[in-house]
């Protein structure tokens, strides 16, 4: 039981300038965290450099890079991020299905892997493929079910909820 839940911040894909004000608006709203989901159009790592100019200690960001990627390519792409304080994440970076790449990524990549889509109904967390995993939507019954498979590997879980305040 919490007696409080940490609350994340979403945005887009933006200019490196634009991705550096959004930190600074949501630091300022009091969120420490802020996931956007990375796009073909503007460069990850440049993002990222503008991010950590503005983002006060502790703030990290939460990078959806949307499951189209080979194992090499996330693993540069998390050690360029791990060089930037603010880098946190790295969600769904692999196909849903890619079971055995999902297991060579958390043993090669610098930053935490997190996966959403949950081809085996969450019994992913007892395979280690993870350092955590996203239940996006999910109805109450699905989240109990599977926060007893989290706990029993003894890995985080977080909520996808988007709405207003009363799904917050």
């Amino acid at each position: 039981m919490r007696s409080q839940v940490p609350v994340g911040y979403w945005t887009v894909s933006q200019t490196p300038a634009k991705m550096a004000a959004e930190v600074g608006h949501a630091a300022a709203l009091g969120y420490r965290w802020m996931k956007y989901h990375t796009d073909s159009f503007h460069d990850v790592v440049a993002q990222t450099r503008a991010m950590q100019e503005v983002a006060p200690p502790g703030f990290k960001v939460h990078y959806d890079v949307n499951c189209d990627n080979s194992v090499d390519h996330v693993v540069e792409l998390g050690r360029q991020l791990a060089a930037y304080p603010v880098a946190g994440l790295i969600e769904d970076p692999l196909r849903t299905h890619d079971l055995e790449g999902m297991k060579l990524l958390r043993a090669r990549c610098a930053l935490p892997i997190v996966f959403h889509h949950l081809p085996l109904g969450g019994r992913e967390a007892l395979m280690g493929l993870a350092d955590g995993y996203m239940l996006g939507h999910a109805p109450v019954g699905h989240v109990v079910a599977r926060a007893g498979l989290f706990e029993a590997a003894n890995v985080p879980f977080m909520l996808q909820n988007v709405g207003g305040n009363v799904t917050r």
